[in-house]
């Protein structure tokens, strides 16, 4: 850089340096929105994805739950984290970066809106939640209007990253029937049961996934 120059008068340097900052600020915003739009194009490449089957799998949904059940949840979309020491062995564990080679995005990172005060930043108008998107899109006329045709109950996107012992969901996303909105405290009752009986749960949890990683 100019500014770097020490043959060159002490105020002119000092100028120099401030006209290089400029650039160099400039250049770094450019390449925050340049990652906020990946990560954008990515969810909605991933939404997508999800939506192009979701209607097979709301009607295998309903042919695989039993039909006294009270809870009733389609597995829309799910991933499995990689063993310990058996680093490859995750399914959907980490997303493509849409339109970018070589980069992905850990999967609980994009479900957990862990971009969210990047993107929303530089693209303050978008709807940038994963959930929000899926969510509007099971608003529209082909799925009821947001309401299940059977029970007569709200559709709720639910989304689930980490696996406990009492866990009844796996990892992804997973649509209520029920008007129920389940998270990843959600108890069954076979467990409040045994809760009552006097059994003390137990919890276990993965730790939290890096965001961004090279392929």
């Amino acid at each position: 850089m100019a500014s770097s120059d020490k043959d060159l008068p002490f105020v002119e340097r000092v100028k120099l340096a401030e006209a290089e900052q400029k650039v160099n600020f400039h250049k770094r915003q450019q390449s925050q929105r340049d990652k906020a739009r990946v990560i954008l194009d990515t969810i909605n490449s991933l939404v997508e994805d999800i939506m192009s089957s979701a209607k097979d799998k709301y009607i295998q949904g309903i042919h695989n739950s039993d039909p006294n059940a009270k809870r009733k949840t389609i597995q829309l979309w799910e991933y499995t984290p990689s063993q310990r020491g058996n680093p490859n062995s995750g399914v959907n564990e980490r997303i493509a970066a849409k339109g970018v080679e070589g980069i992905c995005f850990y999967t609980p990172f994009l479900l957990t809106h862990g971009y969210k005060r990047l993107v929303q930043s530089h693209f303050p108008d978008e709807n940038i939640s994963i959930t929000d998107i899926l969510q509007d899109r099971f608003q529209s006329p082909e799925f009821g209007n947001g309401v299940d045709p059977l029970t007569g109950n709200k559709l709720k996107i639910c989304v689930f990253t980490k696996k406990g012992r009492r866990s009844v969901f796996k990892n992804g996303i997973v649509l209520s029937r029920d008007g129920v909105q389940y998270d990843e405290d959600h108890i069954p009752d076979r467990v409040k049961e045994k809760r009552e009986g006097g059994e003390t749960p137990t919890h276990t949890s993965e730790p939290a996934p890096i965001s961004i990683s090279q392929k």
